[in-house]
C-alpha cells in the first residue's frame, strides 16, 4: 500500500499548508483509511514535471482505448475501423502544462496558450465548478454528462485538477465532484 501511504502524506501536507496560512481546510474529513476503501491505489508514477506527467497520462488513456478497440475489432467479423477515442474533457480555467498535449487540455480562451489554438488537438471543455460546495458543480457535472451521452465514442478521458484549479485562479471545488465525474465516466 505504498501508493496509499504516499497519497495520505501528500494530503497531510496540503492540510498542514492550508492550516498554517489560517485558511479553513475543506479536506479535514478525508482520511487515508477512506482512500484505501474507496480507491485501488497500488501504483505511483513519478515524473520530472507536471507537463510530462500530463503527457504520459494522456498517452496512457489513448493507448488503453487504442488497444481495447483493436482487440475488439480483431475478434469481430466487422473489420471496419471504429471511431477512435482520442478526445479529452477538461475544465475551463484549467492549466495542465506547456507541452503540446497538455496545452490542448488547458483553457483555450482564458489560458496562456491561445496563440497555439490552430495547431493543438481540439478537446471538449466544460465550465468549472463555481464554488466549494457540491451544488456549485451541478452545471459542470451536467455538461460532462451531456458530452459523455452524445460523444462517449470519442472521449478517451476526463482531465481536471483535483479539488483546486491552481493556475486558473485558486478555484476550489468539493472533493465529491471527483467521485461524481468518475461515476459518469464509468456509466458511459
Amino acid at each position: 500500500k505504498p501508493a496509499v501511504e504516499l497519497a495520505g502524506r501528500l494530503l497531510q501536507m496540503v492540510n498542514n499548508d492550508f492550516g498554517a496560512q489560517g485558511t479553513e481546510s475543506s479536506f479535514d474529513g478525508f482520511e487515508v483509511e477512506k482512500m484505501q476503501h474507496d480507491y485501488v491505489l497500488n501504483k505511483v508514477f513519478l515524473s520530472d514535471s507536471g507537463s510530462i506527467s500530463v503527457e504520459v497520462a494522456m498517452k496512457m488513456a489513448l493507448q488503453y482505448w487504442f488497444t481495447l478497440q483493436n482487440d475488439q475489432s480483431s475478434h469481430s467479423n466487422n473489420r471496419t475501423n471504429p471511431t477512435r477515442k482520442t478526445k479529452f474533457i477538461s475544465l475551463r480555467n484549467g492549466y495542465h502544462g506547456d507541452t503540446f498535449g497538455a496545452m490542448s487540455v488547458c483553457d483555450p480562451v482564458n489560458g496562456m496558450h491561445s496563440m497555439f489554438a490552430g495547431v493543438l488537438a481540439q478537446q471538449f471543455f466544460v465550465d468549472s465548478p463555481n464554488g466549494p460546495h457540491l451544488n456549485d458543480a451541478a452545471a459542470t457535472l451536467a455538461q460532462i454528462e451531456d458530452i459523455l451521452k452524445d460523444r462517449s465514442h470519442e472521449v478517451a478521458a476526463v482531465i481536471l485538477e483535483p479539488i483546486v484549479q491552481g493556475a486558473g485562479g485558486m478555484k476550489f471545488y468539493h472533493p465529491s465532484v471527483l467521485k461524481r465525474v468518475r461515476k459518469l465516466c464509468d456509466d458511459h
